[in-house]
């Protein structure tokens, strides 16, 4: 089974705190969302109790896996395989997009010699241009100063350590020297920098959460002008290794490390 043979996406796929963020967010009832990304669906299902979801994805075959959990659980999607970037939606249409997971890659493909971050910023700009007057983007991604990665922990996409919070150029130059050669496939940001980001593609933004562990596994979403508060007290929960699961060896340590900074 699944669960037996690659336990940490089966708990991915099936764990309720991947979507938690939804609860969060003004989601209008009989809107149409998208999914950028959709997976196995962990986030698409339950968005479909809102109203009507595109859920997208480049793989053909991860597709007709969704399709198939949908209908088990007698859901309603539909389905497009594709390029986010290259896909031809039609302008003014959604009501919310979702990049959960998904913005990070967004530069899977690109010629040589564009940086993910253009990519990226390509991305929410088109993004603007499919939503409503008054429509939504919600963003799920790690943070590349997280402690865990000044600590040691592997990148989530690449696996190298010490990684994420190298600049893009840097860390395509070291992801290229380790990799033989091939272009680096992914990129995360520092809160600053995405604020940087999000505003060069003409969003503004709404509210910021800190997610812990993280995204993915969500057990607590903060409003980021409360982190600091509750980081006092120090790790809210056991974080863990994004590439396998695998608890992280340092849990002590970034208790320590929280109490500290958030008091400074």
């Amino acid at each position: 089974s699944l669960a037996d043979t690659f336990p940490w996406l089966y708990q991915i796929i099936v764990d309720n705190g991947r979507s938690l963020f939804l609860d969060v967010l003004p989601i209008p009832n009989n809107g149409l969302f998208l999914d950028v990304g959709s997976g196995w669906g962990q986030v698409c299902l339950p968005l479909s109790a809102y109203g009507n979801v595109v859920a997208m994805d480049l793989t053909f075959n991860r597709l007709r896996i969704l399709e198939e959990i949908a209908k088990q659980e007698k859901k309603s999607l539909f389905y497009v395989q594709g390029n986010f970037l290259t896909f031809p939606f039609t302008s003014d249409c959604f009501d919310l997009i979702v990049f959960n997971g998904s913005l990070e890659w967004i530069g899977i493909g690109r010629e040589k010699g564009t940086s993910i971050r253009e990519v990226q910023i390509q991305a929410l700009k088109k993004s603007c241009q499919l939503l409503k007057r008054d429509g939504r983007v919600y963003i799920g991604i790690e943070n590349s100063l997280g402690l865990k990665y000044l600590l040691g922990a592997p990148d989530d996409h690449t696996g190298l350590v010490f990684q994420t919070f190298l600049d893009e150029q840097t860390a395509a130059e070291r992801f290229a020297h380790m990799k033989e050669g091939e272009l680096l496939p992914s990129k995360t940001w520092s809160l600053a920098e995405y604020k940087d980001i999000v505003s060069e593609a003409g969003f503004e933004i709404e509210k910021i959460y800190g997610c812990f562990p993280d995204y993915k596994l969500i057990r607590y979403m903060i409003d980021i002008t409360d982190v600091n508060k509750y980081l006092t007290k120090g790790l809210l929960c056991e974080e863990h290794i994004g590439t396998d699961g695998s608890i992280f060896e340092f849990n002590k340590e970034l208790d320590s490390l929280y109490k500290v900074l958030a008091k400074n």
